[in-house]
C-alpha cells in the first residue's frame, strides 16, 4: 500500500510538472522493478516457456527442472548450461517481489534488438522492444531473455511490446 501511495504521488507530480509519461528512473527508484536479465541473447533455451510469472524459489526450480527434462542429452551443451545457470544466481525476495520471465524468440540471429525504457500502465509494466530486420538474414534462431523482479503489491503483469522495422 505504501508503494502505491508513493507511485500515486510521483504520478501526480509528474503530470503537474508537465511530464507525459514516467521514465525508468522514477519507476526503478521506488522499487517498482529491477532487471535480472535485460535481453540477454542465447542460442539455446530448451523447453522454456515464453511467458511466466514466478512467485517462489520452488516455482523457479520447477522451471529449470522442466527445461533440463526436455533437453535431449545430445543437445545438452555449453549453450544450454549457460542458459540454465542464470537460475543459480537469481536473488529475489519472493515475499515482496515476483519474477517475470519473458522469452523473445526470433527466427534469425542477424536481427538487431534494442530494449527501450519501461513504462507503467495501470498494473502493467510495459517494456518496448525494437527489432530491426536486415535485408538478408541468417537461418539460425536467437532467443532473448528478459527477467524482471517486480513489486508484487503494484505490478500484476509484464508485457514485451515488440516493434519490427526493416533495415
Amino acid at each position: 500500500m505504501k508503494d502505491l501511495k508513493r507511485l500515486t504521488i510521483i504520478l501526480v507530480l509528474s503530470f503537474a510538472l508537465g511530464a507525459i509519461s514516467l521514465a525508468a528512473e522514477p519507476l526503478q527508484s521506488i522499487g517498482l522493478y529491477r532487471w535480472i536479465e535485460k535481453g540477454t541473447r542465447y542460442s539455446y533455451v530448451g523447453n522454456f516457456p515464453r511467458d511466466v510469472m514466478v512467485e517462489s524459489y520452488v516455482e523457479l526450480d520447477s522451471v529449470r527442472v522442466a527445461i533440463d527434462a526436455h533437453t535431449p542429452s545430445m543437445i545438452k551443451s555449453k549453450a544450454a548450461a549457460q542458459f540454465t545457470s542464470i537460475f543459480d544466481s537469481v536473488k529475489v525476495d519472493f515475499r515482496e517481489e515476483s519474477l517475470a520471465l519473458k522469452l523473445l524468440a526470433l527466427s534469425s540471429g542477424s536481427f538487431q534488438v534494442a530494449t527501450g525504457t519501461p513504462t507503467f500502465d495501470g498494473d502493467t509494466l510495459r517494456i518496448p522492444i525494437e527489432v530491426i530486420y536486415p535485408q538478408i538474414g541468417t537461418c539460425d534462431m536467437a532467443y532473448y531473455l528478459y527477467a524482471i523482479a517486480v513489486k508484487k503489491s503494484v505490478v500484476r503483469a509484464v508485457k514485451l511490446e515488440v516493434e519490427a522495422k526493416r533495415e
